[in-house]
């Protein structure tokens, strides 16, 4: 390839989809078990959309572990996919 070709090439970058907080909230409790408040401070939102979000997960199907221990607030999920878009695939959901 002659350098006056390869001047010319220009590369466009791929678009890199950037996961929804549902998904962030998924892959952080399978991690393990993590009060509502931590997450509601790490997704800079309130513990009611945490625990929302939490209900929607239940909802569509995901295992959720729950737990108060000195007064907060834990969730887990455990036993699922690794992935929340792969849970929502083996699971025939649409996003």
């Amino acid at each position: 390839m002659s350098a006056e070709i390869a001047d010319n090439i220009v590369a466009f970058p791929t678009p890199v989809r950037k996961p929804s907080k549902t998904e962030q909230i998924y892959d952080m409790l399978r991690r393990g078990p993590c009060e509502v408040g931590n997450l509601a401070y790490v997704f800079d939102c309130s513990q009611a959309a945490i625990r929302a979000i939490v209900q929607d997960l239940r909802m569509k199907g995901v295992f959720v572990l729950s737990a108060r221990g000195r007064g907060k607030q834990y969730y887990h999920i455990t036993g699922s996919a690794r992935t929340y878009s792969k849970f929502l695939r083996d699971h025939g959901h649409r996003r």
